[in-house]
């Protein structure tokens, strides 16, 4: 499995609006060929906002790439965040509540 990491900054005030901004993408996420899931952490306190989407494949992450990249554009520019980073790892261990 592949994770892309995103990591975002921006006005504390401006959280709940980045939220809605990027969950308008979730049905046409769910529909991409490969996806597995994704999660968005945010810190209402000082701004700051990390996306995890996972992949089922290197191509599959690759795939998506692209339209990600305009998601996260899109999100942040309507709501003066930055994309401070955007990181592609192979997940190595995956611990769930129940095997």
């Amino acid at each position: 499995m592949i994770a892309r990491l995103s990591t975002y900054d921006g006005p504390a005030e401006a959280v709940d609006e980045f939220v809605t901004g990027l969950e308008q993408n979730t049905e046409a996420l769910r529909g991409m060929a490969g996806f597995e899931g994704a999660y968005m952490l945010v810190d209402h306190d000082d701004g700051t906002a990390v996306t995890l989407t996972l992949w089922g494949s290197r191509s599959a992450e690759a795939d998506s790439a692209a339209t990600a990249a305009r998601w996260r554009k899109e999100a942040a520019d309507a709501t003066q965040h930055t994309i401070r980073d955007v990181r592609i790892y192979e997940v190595a261990v995956e611990v769930k509540r129940h095997p």
